[in-house]
């Protein structure tokens, strides 16, 4: 049976929550800490002096955040971009947090939200590729369209975030792979993945005019389409997570000046077929979610993706440990079920804000609570300054000096300081 939008959307904002804290991380540090991940994790452990990265486990980050603000403006088979951008531009301001309730945003997201609606009138416009955005997109499924009839609406929607186009079409691709397990649930994620490549290689083949008018180029667009069906179709006979990544990593690094040397980069040609490997790869669909993880890197993008397709492919497979840890976990499911059945946009929208505007306060201030707790623990080890070589090696000389003649000096002294003076 085709799974809802709503579990699938729910399977997206719990992944984003399993990664939350891990985001940055390497993931060999990760293992060496944790061994295992069980859970929501406290990053802390793997912090060092490094609590400025500190996120709190069981929350969820900007890109879940996004997403429900996004859900909360589609209206029927119309997205209304002028409410999405209104509520970015009138989120409130917090104190000592720059992006309002927006927690732990990447670059792409940090330029919309400061820039919100003002691309027009000389704003920044982020032109770099993000994989943070593709799972933003997910609630155009509400939306209920034929998968190839969202394609232009998500270059439309993303646009907003980046005019990156592997962004826009890696975003479109999700969809269109979401589209087709629910259609089919015989077939593996691998085969929907590449059968889905290829048909927006032939979208955009066929529709050139129409990314045209959208401001792109079209020939940029239909060869970007070709690469990643071209990276879809070599994962499909891999033979485990590992062999996946390598796969991707070579095909990436095809692409890019800066070679990577993992696929959990913040790049939608690497997270979106890294996300898939974990899906189809992962033989408990429970393990999905911490699976991807502990990959660290943009472990929120990559869990949050996983997290979708192995909703969409097995139905409520959330750990129970995730679904009943996960922080605002009733009002969260109360949103993705306003948000599906249509009720009145503008109250979800204040009820969204409210909330999440009150649990990044809460974060707020444990975060700087912490931070001076280390702060404290640093200074007080700050007084010692750094112990030169050669003052080591003078010491060393002055004691055992020391030790030696200190008798025969005292002597000395003491005979010079007898004798009359002239």
């Amino acid at each position: 049976m085709p799974e809802s939008p709503e579990i699938i959307i729910k399977g997206a904002v719990t992944g984003d929550a399993a990664g939350y804290t891990l985001n940055s991380l390497k993931k060999n540090h990760i293992r060496a800490v944790y061994r295992e991940i069980s859970g929501f994790t406290d990053p802390a452990p793997a912090l060092k002096h490094g609590m400025n990265k500190w996120r709190k486990p069981g929350l969820y980050s900007s890109i879940s955040q996004l997403m429900l603000l996004a859900g909360a403006c589609i209206e029927r088979r119309h997205f209304n971009s002028g409410r999405f951008i209104e509520a970015v531009k009138n989120a409130p301001e917090l104190p000592d947090h720059e992006y309002s309730y927006f927690r732990d945003p990447g670059t792409a997201e940090k330029n919309f939200i400061i820039n919100a609606g003002q691309t027009e009138t000389g704003g920044y416009r982020f032109e770099y590729p993000c994989a943070r955005i593709l799972p933003v997109t997910i609630p155009m499924l509400l939306m209920k369209m034929n998968c190839e009839d969202t394609v232009l609406p998500v270059f439309t929607f993303v646009s907003m975030f980046t005019a990156d186009i592997s962004t826009a079409l890696c975003s479109a691709l999700l969809l269109q792979i979401i589209y087709r397990i629910n259609a089919d649930q015989a077939i593996s994620l691998f085969e929907h993945a590449a059968e889905s490549g290829a048909a927006l290689v032939a979208y955009s083949e066929a529709n050139s005019h129409l990314f045209f008018e959208l401001g792109y180029n079209p020939d940029y667009v239909i060869n970007d389409a070709r690469f990643i069906h071209s990276i879809l179709q070599k994962i499909f006979s891999s033979q485990g997570i590992s062999s996946a990544e390598d796969i991707i990593i070579t095909e990436v690094n095809k692409k890019i000046s800066t070679p990577v040397t993992r696929a959990s980069v913040n790049l939608p040609f690497a997270i979106l077929p890294f996300a898939l490997s974990i899906a189809g790869h992962t033989t408990r669909p429970q393990d999905i979610f911490l699976s991807a993880a502990a990959e660290g890197g943009a472990s929120s993008a990559l869990a949050s993706i996983a997290g979708a397709l192995a909703c969409a492919k097995y139905g409520n497979c959330i750990p129970q440990n995730l679904d009943e840890g996960l922080i605002n976990r009733k009002k969260i499911q109360l949103i993705i079920s306003d948000i599906a059945s249509g009720r009145n946009r503008e109250q979800i929208i204040r009820e969204l804000t409210s909330g999440e505007l009150s649990l990044t306060k809460k974060e707020n201030e444990e975060y700087q609570d912490r931070n001076r707790k280390s702060a404290g623990k640093k200074s007080a080890g700050a007084e010692k300054k750094p112990v030169r070589r050669e003052d080591t090696l003078s010491r060393h000389i002055v004691e055992s000096w020391t030790k030696i003649d200190k008798a025969r000096w005292k002597k000395e002294k003491n005979r010079s300081n007898n004798e009359p003076e002239d």
